[in-house]
C-alpha cells in the first residue's frame, strides 16, 4: 500500500478471483492492520447477512463486519435488503452477471445488468454495478456524499447503513481509465501540456464538487481541531515533527471526498481526452481512514493537497524524464532536462488554476490560500503524517524521500516565515515554479539563493 492512491482504495483487481469460496481468517485479510492490532474476538452478529469482530489495536478498539455471502446468492440479497438500514434504490440481480474482484479494502462484486431492463426497453449498453463492504466504515460517508448530489461524483445510488455506519454501497462503476493512468501515458509520451490539460480538467472537477458541498454544508473555521489531528497524527506515527497553522477565517469546514487521488479520478472518454470529462471515484470510507480517524468538516483545500500529495508520488515512482523518449515529431513538449521540479510546479499550477476556476471564491481566494495562515502546505503536511501512518499501521518500511521531508519540516518552517510575504497567488498558485514549492517538493532549500 502506498498513501494517496492506496490509502484511497476504488482500485479492484479486474481479473476474476478463482479462489476456493472457503472464508480467509481475518488475520488474512488484506486490509487487516497486523501491525497494530493486538486482538480480534469475533461476537455475536446483530446484523443479519454479518459476521460481527471487535478489533483491538494500540489505536483504539474498532467494529468489524463482514458479509456471510453475497449478491450472487438470493436469499442473502433480500435478507440485507429487507433489512430496515437499506437505503435507495433496490436492484434485481436474480438475471444480472455476478463477479467477485479482488480488492484490498474489502469485498467487491462487479454486476453488469442484462441490455432489456425490468420494463422491457431496450439500453445502448447493460448498466454495471459495483456493491462494495466495508468492513470497518466509521460515520457512513459513502452515503453522505450519495446524498451530496453531486454530478461529478459516482456515488453510491443505494446501501445498508446500520448505527450511522456504511456495511454496503452499491454504486454505478466507473469508467476504466483513471487519471493516473492517463497522465503516466501523457508523461511516457513527453506530452507535457497533454498531461497539464488533464490536471487542469481534474481541477475544474473537484472545483464544481466542492460548490456542491459547500452549498450543503459549511462551517466556520474549527483551527484548534485540525491542529488537534495534526499532534495525533505525529503522536501516533512517532515523526518527531511539529507543526501548526493559525487557520485564516476564509478557511471553512465542508464536506471533503476525504479518499482523493489521481486513482480515483476517472476520464469519462479515454479515446478523446480532450474532449474527456473527469469524474470522481471512490466515494466511500477506507480502513485507513478509521485506524487514523479521519474527522468530519475538514477544508476542501484538504482534498487538493490530497491530490497534489498523489501527483508527486507518480512523478518519483515514473523517475521522470524517462528512457527511450520518442522522437520531436511524436511529441507536443519536450522536457530537456532531469529535473522534476518544473514538471511538477507545472501540473500543480495547472490543477490550481483549474480549481479555482470553479470551487467558489470564498474558499478559493488568496485569504483562504495564504500559506502562512493555512493554505494548502499545511494539509500537504497532513498527508506526509498519514503516508507515515499507513507505513505503520501494514509494517512497510518508509519511503527514504518521505523521512528526509520529515527530517527538514522545522527548516521548511523557518524558510516560509522568512518569506511570509508570499501570499495567496505566491504560495504554490500562479508563482509556483518559485523556491517555495522547491522546497516544497523536495524538503530542501537549496533554491531559495534563487529568490
Amino acid at each position: 500500500m502506498s498513501k494517496g492512491d492506496s490509502k484511497n482504495t476504488g482500485a479492484i483487481d479486474a481479473r476474476k478471483d478463482d479462489s476456493t469460496k472457503l472464508p480467509i481468517p481475518i488475520e488474512n485479510e488484506t486490509w487487516y492492520p497486523s501491525e497494530i492490532a493486538t486482538q480480534c474476538e469475533s461476537r455475536e452478529s446483530k446484523v443479519a447477512g454479518f459476521d460481527y469482530w471487535r478489533l483491538s489495536t494500540r489505536w483504539g478498539s474498532f467494529d468489524i463486519h463482514l458479509p456471510t455471502s453475497g449478491p450472487d446468492n438470493a436469499d442473502w440479497w433480500h435478507l440485507v435488503t429487507t433489512n430496515e438500514g437499506w437505503w435507495g434504490e433496490l436492484k434485481n440481480f436474480s438475471t444480472a452477471e455476478i463477479t467477485e474482484k479482488k480488492w484490498s479494502d474489502g469485498k467487491c462484486w462487479e454486476i453488469i445488468m442484462p441490455i432489456a431492463n425490468q420494463n422491457g426497453s431496450n439500453q445502448s449498453k447493460p448498466q454495471k454495478f459495483e456493491l462494495r463492504a466495508l468492513p470497518m466504515d466509521r460515520n457512513g460517508h459513502g452515503r453522505r456524499l450519495a446524498e451530496l448530489s453531486s454530478p461529478t461524483t459516482y456515488s453510491a445510488i443505494g446501501g445498508l447503513q446500520i448505527g450511522g455506519k456504511d456495511l454496503l454501497l452499491l454504486i454505478p462503476k466507473a469508467e476504466d481509465e483513471t487519471l493516473r493512468g492517463a497522465l503516466q501515458t501523457s508523461l511516457a509520451q513527453n506530452k507535457i501540456s497533454s498531461a497539464a490539460t488533464l490536471m487542469e480538467s481534474a481541477g475544474k472537477t473537484l472545483g464544481r464538487f466542492h460548490t456542491k458541498a459547500m452549498q450543503k454544508h459549511s462551517i466556520p473555521n474549527i483551527e484548534r481541531r485540525w491542529n488537534d489531528r495534526l499532534k495525533k497524527l505525529e503522536d501516533l506515527t512517532k515523526a518527531n515533527t511539529l507543526w501548526r497553522a493559525p487557520h485564516s477565517a476564509a478557511t471553512k469546514g465542508t464536506i471533503t471526498h476525504q479518499n482523493m487521488g489521481l486513482d480515483i479520478l476517472h476520464l469519462t472518454n479515454s479515446s478523446n481526452q480532450s474532449s474527456s470529462e473527469i469524474m470522481i471515484g471512490g466515494c466511500f470510507d477506507s480502513v485507513f481512514n478509521s485506524l487514523v480517524d479521519l474527522p468530519l468538516n475538514h477544508p476542501a483545500i484538504s482534498d487538493i493537497a490530497a491530490l497534489l500529495s498523489s501527483l508527486h508520488q507518480l512523478l518519483n515512482d515514473l523517475e521522470f524524464p524517462l528512457e527511450n523518449k520518442p522522437n520531436a515529431a511524436q511529441t507536443d513538449e519536450k522536457v530537456e532536462s532531469n529535473d522534476l521540479r518544473e514538471l511538477e510546479s507545472k501540473l500543480r499550477l495547472s490543477l490550481l488554476s483549474g480549481w479555482r476556476s470553479t470551487a467558489p471564491p470564498s474558499i478559493s481566494g488568496e485569504r483562504a490560500l495564504d500559506t502562512h495562515r493555512g493554505g494548502v502546505f499545511i494539509w500537504e503536511y497532513e498527508q506526509k503524517l498519514e503516508y507515515l501512518a499507513l507505513c505503520k499501521i501494514y509494517g512497510e518500511e518508509t519511503p527514504q524521500n518521505l523521512q528526509q521531508w520529515l527530517r527538514k519540516v522545522s527548516r521548511i518552517q523557518a524558510a516560509m516565515f522568512q518569506h511570509r510575504t508570499w501570499s495567496g497567488m505566491a504560495l504554490g498558485c500562479y508563482i509556483i515554479a518559485g523556491g517555495i514549492v522547491a522546497l516544497w517538493i523536495n524538503g530542501t532549500l537549496d533554491s531559495f539563493d534563487a529568490l
